[in-house]
């Protein structure tokens, strides 16, 4: 998925209208195409998440330059994004929705320490209790949720 802003003297701004899911992992690219007052400049993209941590990315040189979204800013439900680049010269924040995906950090968690041990059998039970506070209350029952494991290595799993 791919996301395009463009650049124009210190305005960002979002040109696509793709929709983000929550917890989505070196899948999202952000596309910055520049004017000329930032084409020779050195880069950076500056992420925030809803915590407020920030993660800055090296965007390098070039007309149009691109990175990954850091995994960690896709876990709210919204995230904030500006580019920095020699001299301090900056631009105004974008702000990028994100829906949710279903997944949560308790499922993520489960699916990591499956990972990490080697033991990531055919599908990973992990009960409703684990994340029922994640679910509306209308659908939360007492069966387990199965993640079905995926066909690919593990390098290709996306979660």
């Amino acid at each position: 998925m791919k996301l395009h802003f463009t650049i124009n003297k210190q305005q960002l701004k979002r040109t696509d209208d793709e929709i983000l899911a929550s917890y989505s992992k070196n899948f999202v690219q952000c596309i910055f195409t520049c004017d000329d007052e930032w084409c020779h400049m050195h880069k950076h993209a500056l992420f925030v998440d809803v915590r407020n941590n920030k993660t800055v990315v090296n965007l390098g040189h070039g007309k149009k330059v691109k990175c990954i979204v850091p995994e960690n800013v896709l876990q709210g439900n919204y995230f904030l994004v500006s580019v920095f680049g020699d001299e301090r010269l900056t631009t105004t924040q974008e702000t990028v929705l994100i829906q949710s995906s279903g997944l949560s950090d308790a499922v993520i968690e489960k699916m990591d320490s499956s990972l990490s041990s080697g033991d990531f059998s055919d599908s990973i039970n992990i009960s409703s209790d684990e994340f029922s506070d994640d679910i509306p209350h209308r659908i939360r029952d007492e069966s387990p949720c199965y993640i079905k494991k995926s066909p690919y290595s593990e390098e290709h799993l996306y979660y």
